[in-house]
């Protein structure tokens, strides 16, 4: 024999809306995590990395400033547009998975040294990435600086789960790739 229990429509109600309240309290309440988390983070970061190459400085100088090859070997890039320069300066539009980004090329010293900001003021996001390349034996020591402010409460609280390394060391490594290292 099968019993049946009937629920009043009054408690099905009032059931539902103790459900609906625990879900819309959890989201609240995540949602104030979030809120808190990338408030608390700051807003500047340096990061670094350093690889050791075989090739000389001036050969990796000639692949970091050569903006038009470098969808040839930078997996992440799908376009560069070079653009007019400003104030005598290159600048340069790429386009990865993230969009489009403007930079201009700050200082450029063969084959030492090689700085790129961030042009477009309008982004969440701004920065700067300065390639240090120093001889090391027959080879390259290169050291990739990034210098960076997130603007987004949003962006620094994901940001807090990611390494802040991780874009140079792929750099690093598409670079390495490229060079046959």
């Amino acid at each position: 024999m099968v019993s049946t229990i009937a629920i009043a429509p009054n408690e099905v109600r009032r059931r539902s809306v103790t459900w609906l309240w625990i879900v819309l309290g959890g989201v609240g309440v995540i949602g104030l995590l979030i809120v808190v988390l990338g408030l608390t983070q700051p807003r500047g970061h340096v990061a670094s990395a350093t690889a050791t190459y075989s090739r000389p400085p001036a050969e990796l100088f000639a692949a970091i400033s050569g903006h038009a090859e470098q969808t040839q070997w930078r997996k992440d890039l799908k376009s560069i547009t070079l653009l007019p320069p400003q104030d005598g300066k290159l600048v340069f539009r790429e386009v990865t998975g993230f969009g489009p980004v403007t930079y201009v090329v700050d200082e450029s010293l063969p084959p030492k040294r090689y700085v790129v900001r961030i042009l477009d003021e309008t982004l969440p996001y701004s920065g700067r990435w300065i390639f240090d390349l120093e001889p090391a034996g027959t080879g390259t020591r290169l050291t990739i600086t990034e210098s960076g402010e997130v603007k987004s409460f949003l962006f620094r609280a994901l940001g807090a789960f990611f390494s802040k390394t991780a874009t140079i060391e792929q750099y690093l490594s598409s670079l390495r790739a490229k060079l046959g290292d």
